[in-house]
């Protein structure tokens, strides 16, 4: 975790942050449109 956290400590700018799920978190999004199960439970 350490590493991590050096790694992004000196970031300013949002669009730097890494974001490793983003590619899955979009093609959930996309398969979602299409299924009548729910991603979340309320």
């Amino acid at each position: 975790m350490e590493c991590v956290v050096q790694a992004v400590a000196g970031l300013t700018d949002p669009d730097q942050i890494p974001a490793a799920t983003a590619p899955a978190a979009e093609l959930w999004q996309h398969a979602h449109a299409r299924t009548t199960r729910r991603l979340f439970r309320a």
